[in-house]
């Protein structure tokens, strides 16, 4: 899904899209937002940096975002951002847009977590085990995908209404 964001962003616009995520959740998620943002880069020519891991402080950021600029920034927090970039007099979405991947309120534009459907996987997932009388850790683990939803929330300045469909999904 992040680098279905990255393309999304792109085709409604966006020429300059930046990551700020917070280390731990990069670090949380194995280093994915890094590795796909990277990827997202070398498969389109874009040369803007990621915040530097090492660097999550109101300081470093305004230093990342006066030197690069970005049109719009992909996060994971939706509390510190926002509130650097507030505290900087950086108005969203007007001056920069901002998509978040833990969307926890509608305002907000990004991915959000489609809790119903994690908790009828797990069930199903739980049942099935019990059926196979399968208990404790398995020898081969394996893994379901629950799809988060694309919410249009308002903090971009290009809509992506249109490109997602009334159940949160891309059309």
């Amino acid at each position: 899904e992040l680098l279905e964001a990255y393309h999304l962003l792109k085709r409604v616009g966006y020429r300059r899209i930046g990551l700020a995520v917070e280390p731990t959740e990069d670090k949380n998620r194995r280093g994915v937002y890094t590795a796909s943002y990277l990827l997202w880069q070398q498969r389109t020519r874009q040369s803007l940096p990621p915040l530097s891991p090492d660097a999550w402080t109101i300081a470093n950021f305004r230093t990342w975002f006066e030197r690069h600029r970005p049109d719009v920034i992909v996060m994971h927090d939706t509390r510190s951002v926002p509130d650097w970039l507030k505290n900087m007099g950086v108005k969203v979405p007007d001056e920069v847009s901002v998509f978040s991947t833990n969307v926890g309120e509608t305002r907000i534009s990004g991915l959000r977590a489609d809790l119903p459907g994690l908790g009828s996987s797990a069930v199903e997932m739980l049942s099935l085990l019990l059926d196979r009388n399968q208990l404790g850790l398995s020898p081969r683990p394996s893994c379901w995908e629950v799809e988060d939803y694309w919410q249009p929330g308002e903090t971009l300045s290009r809509s992506i209404k249109h490109y997602v469909s009334d159940d949160g999904t891309l059309v």
